[in-house]
């Protein structure tokens, strides 16, 4: 199996993440860590070598990918991957100890081609006190199971059977991170292009990591605006072409706002403690709809 980590000037939290891995309780022959520099200015090749020195009977394989973005690098290090099944964790992540040795039941088990597990928010800073740990908690319950339509699994703890991978073509590169922009949606349009093919996505709640929460995702400003730039992805992660319908999305997604926002000075805004949760709750929809409407007139 080989577990494979696109990273970008986070030398610090790469070598948390990394440490995570080669103290894994499975066995240094069951798993390799490939690491994928996307044009790293920092020390991130330091932490790798030095975690190669610290740890030699780990197998941690270094390279470079200079396309930016977070697909171009997961794909990548897929291709170069020697395991039949591919685990992708996020750099600022940390991998609980039994991690991968889950991952290897159950590959070992019911031969799953594509599952994932849940994940914990882990605070940089002290959170404010209008923040939910849900807004940063992903996962579908406590219960292992196959996922329905419409529910999908997390990037930074999912793993992909290598052949189905490259059946796939991997992540579509026009999506995700790409260096300090953001972007979203390359798993979710993998996952659904895998469900076109047949393929089930399995949720097993056992599989834990847990990922930083800096203080920037916990602002109302950035929650919104993720929704909008998920918006303007819709079309790529839905595999769908631009329909005339769509013309009108913009006035209506503005029309829905304002009437939201009047409901939250006058109503809805009674039902929470913090405007802030009203905000990031009931504001979200309309900020994903003004997104795709804005993906039509921009194109």
């Amino acid at each position: 199996m080989s577990v494979v980590v696109s990273t970008r000037n986070r030398a610090d939290r790469l070598e948390k993440l990394l440490l995570s891995l080669v103290t894994q309780s499975a066995l240094a022959c069951e798993f390799e860590v490939v690491v994928v520099d996307n044009n790293s200015g920092d020390c991130t090749s330091m932490v790798v070598k030095e975690m190669q020195r610290r740890y030699p009977l780990r197998r941690i394989v270094s390279m470079s990918e200079n396309k930016l973005g977070i697909a171009a690098a997961r794909n990548h290090g897929a291709r170069k991957a020697l395991g039949s099944y591919i685990a992708f964790i996020d750099d600022d992540a940390v991998a609980k100890k039994d991690w991968v040795a889950k991952i290897l039941k159950l590959v070992n088990g019911k031969k799953r081609k594509i599952f994932g597990g849940l994940i914990f928010p882990d605070y940089e800073t002290k959170k404010p006190e209008w923040f939910r740990d849900k807004y940063e908690t992903r996962g579908w319950g406590r219960k292992a199971r196959e996922l329905k339509e419409g529910e999908y699994l997390s990037g930074s703890n999912i793993v992909i059977e290598k052949r189905v991978f490259e059946m796939l073509k991997g992540f579509e590169e026009k999506l995700g991170m790409q260096g300090g922009r953001l972007g979203v949606g390359e798993e979710t349009e993998f996952q659904r292009r895998a469900r076109i093919m047949g393929i089930q996505l399995y949720y097993e709640p056992k599989l834990v990591v847990r990922h930083v929460v800096v203080g920037e995702k916990m602002q109302v400003r950035y929650k919104l605006k993720r929704a909008v730039v998920a918006g303007m992805n819709n079309h790529l992660v839905e595999g769908q072409a631009y329909k005339v319908r769509w013309v009108g999305l913009l006035p209506y997604s503005l029309v829905e706002l304002g009437v939201k926002m009047i409901g939250m000075a006058i109503r809805d805004r009674k039902r929470y403690r913090y405007w802030q949760n009203y905000a990031v709750e009931e504001l979200a929809g309309a900020f994903f709809g003004l997104g795709r409407g804005l993906s039509f007139w921009s194109r």
